[in-house]
């Protein structure tokens, strides 16, 4: 059974996401801070893909970043995850619709966040399994 490691702040979707990718025969480790998404990492524990939400408390793990008061929070957490899993899947998750936001981290390795509205939680448990599927 794959693990996914969901990251998100707000209870009502990540409850709706967690049950969909368990549904879809995933084992979810929910962290809803990104201090205790980093606590859990750092202690090297196994996961198969990484989904974060973008915007979230700094936390006090990024409370000196520019994360533009949280809207940004996730491109921090995303970079950090890439340090303690450098070969899974990191998928960003966001309501954001300011293109100049979503840009800002068009880096080496970056990909484009995906939408909230256009990946509910079924369609992302699919998004899921093919991204698993390539490697």
């Amino acid at each position: 059974m794959k693990t996914v490691l969901f990251i998100d702040d707000d209870p009502l979707p990540t409850k709706l996401y967690v049950r969909a990718l368990e549904e879809s025969g995933f084992r979810v480790v929910q962290k809803n801070s990104v201090d205790d998404a980093l606590k859990f990492a750092r202690g090297k524990q196994p996961v198969d893909i990484i989904i974060i939400d973008l915007m979230m408390p700094p936390g006090e793990s990024f409370k000196d970043e520019p994360t533009h008061e949280g809207v940004t929070t996730g491109f921090f957490l995303r970079r950090e995850m890439r340090k303690l899993y450098p070969s899974q899947p990191i998928v960003l998750l966001t309501n954001i619709n300011n293109p100049e936001i979503l840009q800002s981290d068009e880096g080496e390795g970056a990909v484009r966040p995906l939408h909230k509205f256009t990946h509910p939680p079924f369609d992302l448990a699919d998004k899921v399994k093919e991204l698993l599927e390539k490697q």
